[in-house]
């Protein structure tokens, strides 16, 4: 499977020096100490699909590696660096987008918009049902912070994240053309192997291809 991955420019060198690279915090572009707490059962539960689909991590301390399978649409596939919009990752910092081939046994994909369900707490299903979660959700004490909803309020939610793995069906609830899908990859870890192409960038200027 062809996936397109931006990462900081040193896990290039790091691929480039024959060594593979696992993610040790779920947010690459920010130290652990930066994290926002409330977002990270969502990456706790994605990584434990993970587990379940694709095998278990490599270590407890490996979370998810992102890419993008399809960046907007099955035309475009590739992420466009002529857009700001692609490289608001390289914030302050170097970055590389990396043309990885990965087997497909090692890489779950889902839906980019239907993620931000799971990021959010929301319900990914019936709008009726979604309504009705959300005025239950907006009388709980804590409200935005899920280890205050009651075990069936996460059961229920945790149940609808599951079509954000049904590309199909995520469309449907989003409703979204096909040609409007944006399709992402989570996997364990990159070996150098997988680096197929690599082209260097910062926030703005010029692009360089570096393989």
């Amino acid at each position: 499977m062809i996936l397109y991955s931006t990462q900081d420019y040193s896990v290039f060198e790091l691929l480039e020096r024959g060594e593979t690279y696992r993610a040790k915090c779920p947010y690459p572009d920010k130290d652990m100490d930066m994290v926002d707490e409330r977002f990270l059962h969502s990456y706790h539960w994605i990584s434990d699909q993970m587990d379940k689909k694709i095998g278990i991590r490599p270590t407890l301390e490996t979370y998810p590696t992102w890419a993008f399978y399809q960046w907007y649409g099955p035309k475009k596939m590739k992420p466009d660096l002529r857009y700001t919009g692609t490289r608001c990752f390289a914030e302050n910092r170097t970055c590389a987008l990396m043309t990885l081939e990965i087997p497909d046994n090692q890489v779950l994909l889902s839906d980019y918009d239907a993620w931000h369900f799971v990021l959010n707490s929301w319900y990914l299903g019936d709008e009726k049902r979604a309504d009705e979660l959300w005025d239950i959700k907006r009388d709980l004490k804590g409200c935005y912070n899920y280890e205050y909803y009651p075990e069936w309020l996460r059961n229920e939610l945790e149940e609808s994240w599951h079509n954000v793995f049904d590309m199909e069906l995520s469309r449907k609830y989003l409703e979204f053309e096909e040609d409007q899908q944006i399709i992402q990859a989570t996997f364990w870890e990159i070996k150098p192997g997988y680096l197929k192409e690599a082209v260097k960038f910062n926030k703005t200027g010029k692009t360089t291809k570096v393989l």
